[in-house]
């Protein structure tokens, strides 16, 4: 464990310090923050700080991100509360242990998208620019561009006006 960054991350966390002082704390481990990200309180980061955030996203309270791989969200994106973004996996494991080998793959994010409350996004999905994604959906493949996706796993429900 790394205590540094176990306590940067919880300082980050901390739901009375205000977004213009998180972005700095993060940045400080690594991660690649834009200055004008919003950043509530409550975010989970585990794994590595695999994290590229470009100009205007926002992630609202208590978001998770599982970072083994990169998590790339792109300009004017947002994340609702509760959501998370998971790129750890594992392999599938024989009868005595079915829980394999760890991997990971890359979440990638469009630019101008909105994460609805509580989704889960899976390792290896890119969704694109400009995708809406209902609240409580499981992302399980890739998105395509202007689309509202919906369900448990997500689905395209309908094309949006680009």
């Amino acid at each position: 464990m790394n205590l540094r960054r176990e306590l940067t991350l919880a300082l980050a966390a901390a739901g009375p310090l205000p977004d213009r002082c998180r972005r700095p704390l993060l940045r400080s481990l690594g991660m690649q923050i834009a200055p004008d990200c919003g950043i509530r309180a409550g975010l989970r980061v585990n794994g590595g700080v695999n994290v590229a955030l470009e100009s205007g996203v926002f992630l609202n309270h208590d978001v998770s991100l599982q970072a083994d791989a990169l998590i790339s969200i792109g300009r004017n994106s947002q994340v609702g509360s509760g959501s998370h973004l998971i790129t750890a996996d594992h392999e599938l494991g024989g009868p005595d242990r079915r829980v394999g080998t760890d991997t990971s793959a890359p979440i990638v994010i469009g630019e101008g998208c909105w994460i609805g409350v509580g989704v889960i996004i899976l390792p290896g999905v890119t969704i694109g620019s400009g995708c809406l994604i209902a609240a409580g959906a499981v992302v399980t493949k890739d998105c395509a561009a202007n689309t509202l996706y919906a369900g448990v796993p997500a689905r395209a429900v309908r094309e949006l006006p680009v």
